[in-house]
């Protein structure tokens, strides 16, 4: 697909890219949380979300690049999510972990639910469609496995 041939909204690139460095910022969350999970189960579940985010931030760079959009140079944060798995949740265990986990996945809720409404009919639909789906999906898998960890 040329540039020319998708037309976004001003608005629309704009929560591309804020979704993007989401999506780009929980990969590489998930990519520090995978070294310090202890059990498998947890690392299996975790790398699911993690390639969950990966297709995610894969699907919105494309439709950024085929509107002429710029990518992001950088992914940004999630904040305390990383801030807190970086500075040593790890000596804690699992629960530490992914309760940062699940506080990261509630912002991406937010994100994809905010301000969709101003964006382009295209935008809007992979948004609140198909994106908006495996992202709820992964949240739930992360909220179960945080569930199944603090219950144990």
């Amino acid at each position: 697909m040329n540039r020319s041939d998708v037309m976004v909204s001003w608005d629309g690139m704009n929560k591309l890219d804020e979704c993007l460095r989401a999506e780009l910022s929980a990969a590489e969350t998930y990519q520090v949380a995978l070294r310090y999970v202890r059990q498998s189960d947890v690392a299996r579940t975790l790398r699911r979300i993690h390639e969950s985010h990966e297709r995610r931030a894969r699907a919105l760079r494309e439709r950024l690049r085929s509107a002429g959009g710029d990518l992001p140079r950088s992914s940004g944060t999630w904040g305390a999510v990383a801030r807190l798995v970086q500075a040593g949740a790890h000596l804690l265990g699992d629960g530490p972990i992914l309760r940062a986990l699940e506080d990261g996945e509630e912002r991406v809720s937010s994100l994809y639910a905010l301000g969709v409404e101003r964006c382009d009919p295209e935008t809007r639909r992979l948004l609140e469609g198909d994106l908006r789906r495996q992202h709820e999906e992964a949240f739930a898998l992360c909220r179960a496995i945080r569930k199944s960890v603090a219950a144990s």
